[in-house]
């Protein structure tokens, strides 16, 4: 079985203090903008450019599961997967 997340936000942005660019992807729950007032728990991942997608989709199954609440995913990653270190 493919677990396919559901679609999410890129934010890239420039840090002048580091001197680095960066990326933030966001997964708000699939019912978010019917609860926009709700209060969610946000989880922070970092290295998102290899978990992000891993992570949002095991946190899709659990919910679907109804062994977890619905969250924000927050995902702090570089520009781009070549420029890891």
């Amino acid at each position: 079985t493919t677990i396919t997340p559901e679609p999410y936000s890129l934010v890239r942005f420039r840090s002048n203090t580091v001197k680095d660019s960066y990326s933030l992807f966001i997964k708000k729950p699939k019912d978010y903008h019917k609860e926009s007032a709700r209060k969610y728990t946000t989880i922070y991942l970092l290295d998102a450019n290899i978990y992000f997608d891993i992570v949002a989709a095991l946190v899709d199954k659990y919910y679907e599961m109804g062994i977890m609440a619905p969250v924000i995913l927050v995902g702090i990653g570089y520009k781009d997967f070549e420029q890891m270190d």
